[in-house]
């Protein structure tokens, strides 16, 4: 390729890039803002439509108020003065402080604290609510004249500046409300359940495993960088039928996943050279990459946010327990949603011949299992209950290639086991795990359980340091794994 070609690839992909960006401020945040100003722009056209209008409601309206309220251009114009100065003013100060205060949050909660904020619709009304109430009374403002009068434009906007007063007070409890830990954690969740749906119909029409195909095979790598916002399925289906039954594509990266320059993005196998080409192509156009991951549509991206404000709340540098707890209940929650998930890898008759790997269940169990560590490295044993009596309530509920995943974390964690109290509750937790995992036939799992709850409680009553107790937890976790 000529330097020229290149150039103009980097142009091409720099646009595309660019474009991807407004497409995501608009679909993140300044669509609704940019709706309400256009009302308001909207408003302001009818209102001056609406005054020159000489209907007989009309003209003893207009006569009314311009008699009581508006006697003449000169005290509208004053009165549209001082009301467009006052919401600009109030606009200017509220945008600055609000942003802080939130943004002292995020000092708390991580930035995923200003994400939600921006992303809550209401909070876009209100932004586009003031901007475009600016707007209206400047360009009112610009109409009056000695030849004209807009007191029925001058009536809604003093309407909507008492309003906006009132708006601003419940803008200000909105914003300190939204901070708190059970609220952010709760509209991420709920972008993470409504991911998850989108994603089912992704699951449902891709196959798990790859069908044997003979044929030539070919690696697809990335041309550029970014995180896998979305797979363009509509499109690799009709390249693989198009080019017949013997093709197959597998699909490497999942949703949320990131793509280096030169990684592999797909496996294409077919019997033509032109076919392999083409649906090399196709896959290309299909796995969109972009700078940022995108909440919508990556259920592991939701799952990381929640994990990053449990992280942060629940380890020694801030030392939150609660914020932490309900981090821990909210992935219980999406636990018990997704376990009951339909296994779309079985519907391999009907899915198009595109394998795609599902790594939200590994990401969840894996957030999991951190929420554990990080509860033992600051010794909050109530979250490290928390998380043990969430595997003892779900093991059973789980699918079996779930169960054991989950086994897998739960005899990761013993060891760290050791650097816990064993107070009631986690006693409790830990003989509930035992009978989860005696219950769904896991003897050797439960076995090593109990024997490391058994070690832990040899300690009661005796004054033993961290030390000690993460010794204990050690030497059995090696006999457990020594039988």
């Amino acid at each position: 390729m000529s330097a020229l070609n290149v150039s103009d690839a980097y142009k091409t992909r720099g646009l595309s890039a660019r474009g991807r960006q407004v497409r995501r401020a608009f679909s993140d945040f300044l669509a609704v803002p940019t709706a309400v100003i256009g009302l308001f722009l909207l408003l302001a056209g009818a209102t001056y439509a609406v005054n020159m209008l000489s209907t007989p409601w009309l003209s003893s309206l207009r006569f009314f108020l311009a008699r009581f309220v508006f006697k003449s251009p000169d005290a509208t114009s004053d009165v549209l003065r001082v009301l467009t100065g006052s919401i600009i003013t109030v606009t200017s100060i509220s945008f600055s402080i609000l942003p802080l205060a939130v943004q002292q949050a995020a000092g708390l909660f991580t930035s995923q604290v200003i994400e939600q904020f921006l992303r809550r619709r209401l909070n876009q009304v209100y932004f586009g609510f003031f901007v475009g109430l600016s707007l209206y009374l400047l360009l009112l403002l610009s109409a009056v004249g000695p030849g004209f009068n807009p007191v029925l434009g001058a009536t809604f906007g003093l309407i909507l500046s008492i309003a906006a007063l009132y708006i601003l007070v419940v803008l200000v409890y909105a914003t300190i409300n939204q901070v708190q830990p059970s609220l952010i954690t709760e509209a991420i969740h709920n972008h993470t359940v409504k991911a998850r749906e989108w994603q089912l119909e992704l699951l449902c029409r891709t196959r798990r495993s790859p069908h044997l195909v003979s044929g030539a095979g070919r690696v697809v790598r990335a041309r550029e960088d970014g995180f896998v916002t979305d797979i363009r399925l509509d499109a690799l289906s009709s390249a693989a039928r198009a080019a017949g039954e013997e093709t197959a594509i597998v699909l490497h990266p999942s949703i949320g996943a990131y793509v280096a320059f030169g990684d592999t993005i797909a496996e294409v196998r077919a019997r033509d050279e032109g076919v392999l080409s083409r649906l090399e192509t196709a896959v290309r156009q299909a796995v969109v990459l972009e700078r940022e991951r995108d909440i919508e549509r990556d259920p592991t991206y939701g799952i990381e946010q929640l994990l990053n404000i449990g992280w942060t709340t629940g380890s020694t540098s801030k030392h939150n327990p609660a914020a932490a707890r309900i981090v821990i209940l909210r992935l219980r929650d999406l636990l018990a949603r997704w376990s009951s998930d339909p296994d779309a890898g079985r519907h391999d008759g009907q899915a198009a011949p595109v394998v795609y790997t599902d790594n939200v269940a590994q990401t969840l169990m894996e957030a999991l299992s951190s929420m554990a560590i990080v509860s033992s490295e600051s010794m909050q044993h109530q979250n490290f209950t928390e998380v043990m009596q969430t595997f003892a309530i779900m093991f059973e509920r789980l699918p079996s290639e779930q169960q054991d995943r989950a086994e897998e974390h739960i005899l990761r964690l013993l060891p760290t086991l050791g650097d816990e109290p064993l107070s009631a509750e986690l006693d409790r937790a830990l003989g509930g795990l035992i009978r989860a995992l005696t219950s769904a036939g896991r003897p050797d799992a439960a076995g090593a359980v109990r024997e490391a709850r058994e070690q832990l409680a040899s300690t009661i009553g005796k004054l033993n340091s961290r030390s000690t107790r993460t010794q204990s937890a050690k030497q059995s976790s090696g006999q457990a794994n020594g039988q």
